[in-house]
């Protein structure tokens, strides 16, 4: 009985999913942009060329993505891009602390997001009302 529940709702997994990692970047996204220079001067810091910039680029990627992500729209597009960034900071920043203690957020968040590159933006997303919807349509499976 349970596990015909379960396999009756395994299908909306990628909206729990969407929703936990699309608010992480969201919050983050929002604390970078209210300490932009902050972010810069860090970006810096660790050898991030055009720092600066780069700050505004992860903090909108971050931030309207996380937003975007959060709705099921072009999930695939956005996730792929923070899977970009969760590499660069675990390379760049964590690497030297190892996993336990150090990038093991960061992983998840990239293990995370790359599900969302693979899921799309599955049920419930604004997505599917857009040209070129990128949700799995539903009963699609990987055929050897």
């Amino acid at each position: 009985m349970i596990k015909s529940l379960l396999d009756k709702l395994s299908g909306y997994a990628p909206v729990l999913l969407r929703v936990g990692v699309g608010l992480i970047f969201l919050f983050h996204g929002w604390d970078k942009l209210h300490g932009i220079s902050g972010v810069g001067a860090f970006f810096g810091s660790v050898g991030i060329p055009f720092p600066h910039a780069a700050a505004w680029l992860v903090a909108c990627i971050e931030f309207f993505g996380g937003l975007l992500v959060v709705l099921g729209v072009y999930t695939r597009v956005f996730t792929s891009l923070m899977v970009i960034i969760m590499l660069v900071v675990i390379t760049v920043v964590k690497w030297s602390k190892g996993l336990h203690h150090g990038y093991e957020l960061e992983f998840l968040l990239l293990l995370s997001s790359f599900s969302l590159v693979l899921l799309g933006d599955g049920p419930f997303s604004l997505g599917k009302f857009l040209p070129g919807g990128n949700s799995i349509a539903e009963n699609e499976t990987i055929e050897d």
